[in-house]
């Protein structure tokens, strides 16, 4: 699997009609809506959402609100947004290289800057940000000249960009991925000695603290996500041949949460709501089959996506497969994710579903059940 946070790819020419949506449900109740080509981050409270649109062939970063609707910001492509929904941010390519952005309603779409020492070339990304849209986090080249030259960063109006460094021994490699409501923990992975690992970046400190292996198992482990509060943090586990999606808390480590019954073990957790409480992922349902989403809590474990969906009464007939889910209000009730529609046409999308004691009682009287047989490697 890649070390790298990239963008799904997906056809141009498929993107047709972004401005059609899908709304099968109203307010709070039980919904799926169509939004643009994907959606990649969802304010706290649900009611904003941040991704990618398509517009004449070009693709722009793109904010949506339940009462405005659509609104195209420009080039570029968002890859989270604000808790208080006001900045998206991302990256855009600048006509010789991709650049880290966030855009505000006062000052439009406005480039993040470089490394100290990095060249007017080098690439830069902003993958998260904290609750008021004050620091950013995300990854940067530095132009050194071996290895693997990028390194994480975490920006403010104040400093501009500043690396958050690797760990000892290993290529010049970091990303920042995530960053806490407060701004106080920052998650994402680097490489050193011992190869790449899931790591935290405290308060304003540039040097990493290693989350080390789960217990008796070798490979890497990258942090992609942590919770509002900044004491979840998710992510993935890999030997080369399995990945298992994992939580981890400082009091207890990590937990491995598995895959879905009869798939391989091929599970990755993407993102988790303010405490920690909800997980999202992609994981391997068997043979011959595209992964699917799954959604996590602790009473239920990790069901699909679409068992989510049916337990909730959404209908989602229009949609001929879901693709990942890569953000959640603080409650875990809204999700945004992309997903393919019947006609082939990649499209975002934001779900609401109900609170978890609604759901379970539906769960009781569906009696869902999944098997699939396992695919041979």
């Amino acid at each position: 699997m890649t070390s790298f946070r990239i963008l799904l790819p997906m056809s141009l020419a498929a993107f047709a009609s972004f401005t059609s949506s899908i709304a099968l449900g109203h307010g709070r109740a039980p919904s799926i809506t169509r939004v643009g080509a994907g959606v990649t981050g969802v304010s706290a409270d649900g009611s904003t959402v941040a991704g990618i649109a398509e517009n004449g062939g070009f693709i722009e970063m793109s904010r949506w609100t339940a009462s405005g609707g659509l609104q195209l910001l420009g080039p570029g492509a968002a890859f989270d947004i604000s808790r208080d929904g006001s900045t998206p941010v991302g990256s855009r390519f600048n006509g010789t290289q991709e650049r880290a952005v966030r855009w505000t309603a006062g000052g439009g779409i406005v480039e993040l800057g470089q490394l100290p020492g990095a060249g007017i070339n080098a690439f830069s990304a902003a993958y998260d940000v904290s609750a008021d849209g004050s620091v950013i986090v995300g990854q940067a080249d530095t132009n050194t000249p071996f290895g693997l030259p990028f390194l994480g960063f975490r920006w403010t109006s104040a400093t501009g960009m500043r690396a958050l460094n690797d760990l000892p021994g290993g290529n010049v490699l970091a990303q920042a991925s995530a960053i806490s409501a407060d701004a106080q923990v920052t998650v994402g992975f680097a490489e050193g000695s011992g190869g790449v690992r899931a790591v935290r970046w405290l308060g304003d400190s540039t040097t990493p603290q290693d989350m080390g292996l789960p217990p008796g198992l070798t490979g890497f482990t990258e942090a992609r996500h942590v919770s509002g509060d900044g004491q979840v943090v998710v992510g993935v586990w890999g030997n080369g041949a399995e990945n298992e999606a994992f939580r981890w808390t400082l009091s207890g480590g990590y937990q491995l949460l598995g895959d879905f019954p009869g798939g391989l073990r091929d599970s990755v957790a993407t993102a988790t709501n303010a405490d920690g409480s909800v997980i999202v992922g992609t994981g391997n349902p068997g043979d011959d089959v595209p992964d699917e989403p799954f959604y996590w809590t602790a009473a239920r474990g990790l069901r699909r996506f679409t068992d989510v969906l049916t337990e909730a009464g959404i209908d989602f007939s229009a949609w001929q497969l879901f693709v990942e889910l890569r953000d959640l209000s603080d409650d875990g009730l809204v999700i945004g994710g992309t997903g393919v529609l019947l006609d082939g046409t990649f499209a975002g999308f934001r779900v609401e579903i109900p609170a978890p004691s609604a759901a379970g009682t539906l769960l009781a009287a569906a009696g869902l059940a999944t098997g699939r047989r396992r695919r041979s490697r």
